[in-house]
This record gives C-alpha cells, structure tokens and sequence, in this order.
C-alpha cells in the first residue's frame, strides 16, 4: 500500500494515522512523486486532528526530542523518508526507546537521515561564505540537498 501526502510534517503524521496498522508493508510519499492507476495507492487530505493526536501522543509516550528528531529527519531530501519515520515512529510504540538504538532496518535509516542532514549542515557553516551586495545585504551561493536553510540562518 502507498500513502501519498502533501509533503508537510501534518499531511506525513495524518497518513501514519490512516494507515498505522499497515505501516510495515506500507510506503508513504510526498504527492510529488507520480502515482499509478494501477496500484493500490492511497491519497491522504491533511487533517489537523489526525496530525494533532499523533504529535501529542508522541510527546506523551516519548518526549519533545524524539518530536524534534522526527522533524530533523523530514527535512531530508531521501524519498523514503515519510516510510522510515512511520516504521520508527512504530517500532519505538511496539519496543520502547531502545528501539532507535537497534539493528533493523528503518531504525538505522532513521539515524542514517538525520546524520546525513546535521552533516550537511555542519559542512555548509565551516565552507560557506558570504558576499556582502548592495548595502547591508548579504548573498551565500549554496546548494543543499536537504531542506536546512533555516538552520544556516541562525550561524
């Protein structure tokens, strides 16, 4: 089963809600991504009650840095990321924390994601440089492949 949502934090946390029970034989994508008429595949409407029962039991069970974590990894450009939070997200349910500090396949991903955007981040604060252009504006010539702007903006 596919889960298409809207590419938003609330449109992934809505489509783990429809589709939790089935999470580890689904595959969940950002509506960018070309569907097939032939599949089953499923489009999911953002609803913010769906996204706020989600987000509060996250808080609830684990705490605000697994939320942060979660939100650090939807930043990435990886398509299978919507998959590797949804199967993190339940495998931490089903097992505890310990979960994250395992083997299997989505917890590695799931670190593998977050690495690969703080390393990123990492590398654009230490080479990137900024030309200074009409005044007190200020212009940085840069290509991320995840979404980190606003964590630039803050060096």
């Amino acid at each position: 089963m596919k889960y298409f949502y809207d590419d938003t934090i609330e449109g992934l946390f809505t489509a783990i809600f429809v589709g939790y029970k089935n999470i580890e034989t689904s595959h969940f994508y950002p509506k960018s991504i070309e569907t097939s008429f032939l599949g089953d595949e499923i489009v999911i409407v953002t609803s913010k009650e769906y996204y706020k029962r989600v987000k509060d039991s996250i808080i609830k069970n684990f705490d605000y840095n697994f939320l942060n974590s979660i939100k650090t990894a939807f930043r990435s450009y990886d398509l299978e990321k919507g998959t590797a939070i949804a199967r993190v997200l339940k495998g931490k349910y089903l097992y505890g924390n310990v979960y994250l500090r395992g083997s299997t396949e989505e917890a590695v991903k799931f670190n593998q994601i977050i690495k690969n955007i703080y390393s990123e981040n990492h590398s654009y604060k230490g080479l990137l440089r900024f030309k200074v252009i009409k005044g007190d504006y200020y212009y940085g010539e840069m290509e991320p492949q995840n979404d980190i702007l606003d964590l630039l903006t803050l060096h």
